[in-house]
């Protein structure tokens, strides 16, 4: 896509009222037209003549406009790349995703991607047996030529995205903030071996926003819509690692669980009681308590199916459907 398409798709995207639904229905009136700005903001005229929600003024607009200049030269300074939904190299699984966001910001090299994603996620405190469960997922996955998918925080996500590395194997991290930073700090060294090593980092917000309650959520569900699957390590009931899990099974994925040691029952640690729930529903025919999981009765066959149980390594071919 060309800097006016994008530049005007950045400039929509900040006019008051405009969120990502109504982001991707003006997308899907422009499709790849390049306009001037005097019939976006025509165009925005009309979009916003019923929706209260949309401020629209001539000097809003021209104030957006300003502001997505400044994120070109932002981007340039920062060598951020920039795609729209309509981009070709826009992420194939992310477009069929319900989370699929109108703006990708990346750094990286988008042109050399493997054609196989899977999300491993995990709460920041995994047990021991966690931690390795982690490890040995992400580098298995790895060398069956899978990108790495994760979120760059402490604990199974960092795991998953050094195992990957050590492996010389692919790897994403969706970030919850703009890219001329890294969250947390101490993972800034690790930010930067993903991209040396032909990796991406990813985030659907603007240069310079910092990252909130609001930004990881939706960072989770965009990690479970790049993925055939999210394999979740270990969640408490109340893990921010449920967002990624249950948008997977609404989007009709896998979600892979790994099972508990029994040890780890024995201690009763609570991050690994999302595990033994989601491990059970399918028996149970409900998810509890799950922070979430608050699906209609008439759509809970649908997601259990997709509920898949990994007791042991034997079983990875299988679960994550990989052939000779």
């Amino acid at each position: 896509m060309t800097k006016d398409y994008i530049k005007n798709i950045l400039a929509i995207s900040f006019i008051k009222g405009i969120g990502p639904s109504k982001l991707k229905d003006i997308l899907n009136i422009i499709k790849n037209d390049v306009l001037s700005e005097k019939d976006i903001y025509e165009l925005l005229e009309k979009y916003s003549k019923n929706k209260k929600t949309i401020i629209l003024s001539k000097d809003y607009f021209n104030a957006a406009i300003d502001q997505a200049q400044r994120q070109l030269e932002l981007a340039e300074k920062y060598n951020i790349g920039i795609i729209c939904r309509e981009d070709p190299l826009y992420p194939t699984l992310l477009k069929k995703s319900a989370y699929d966001p109108a703006i990708i910001f990346y750094k990286g090299n988008l042109n050399a991607l493997p054609s196989r994603y899977a999300a491993v996620i995990g709460t920041r405190n995994p047990t021991e047996h966690g931690a390795i469960i982690a490890q040995r997922i992400a580098t298995y996955l790895a060398e069956n030529k899978f990108s790495i998918v994760s979120g760059l925080a402490i604990g199974c996500d960092s795991i998953a995205h050094k195992a990957a590395l050590d492996v010389n194997g692919h790897t994403i991290a969706v970030l919850a903030h703009g890219l001329d930073s890294v969250f947390p700090n101490q993972n800034k060294e690790l930010a930067e071996q993903i991209i040396d090593n032909g990796g991406l980092l990813i985030s659907t917000y603007g240069i310079g926003e910092k990252p909130s309650a609001y930004t990881f959520a939706a960072r989770d569900k965009i990690q479970s819509g790049l993925s055939e699957f999210v394999v979740m390590i270990q969640s408490g009931v109340n893990g921010g690692s449920l967002i990624a899990s249950q948008a997977a099974l609404a989007d009709g994925r896998k979600l892979i669980i790994p099972r508990p040691t029994q040890r780890d029952l024995d201690n009763k640690e609570a991050n690994i009681e999302a595990n033994s729930i989601l491990i059970e529903a399918p028996i149970k025919k409900t998810f509890a308590n799950l922070k979430g999981f608050n699906f209609k009765d008439n759509q809970i066959d649908n997601y259990l199916k997709n509920i898949v149980t990994l007791n042991n390594k034997f079983e990875y071919k299988q679960a994550f459907n990989i052939t000779d």
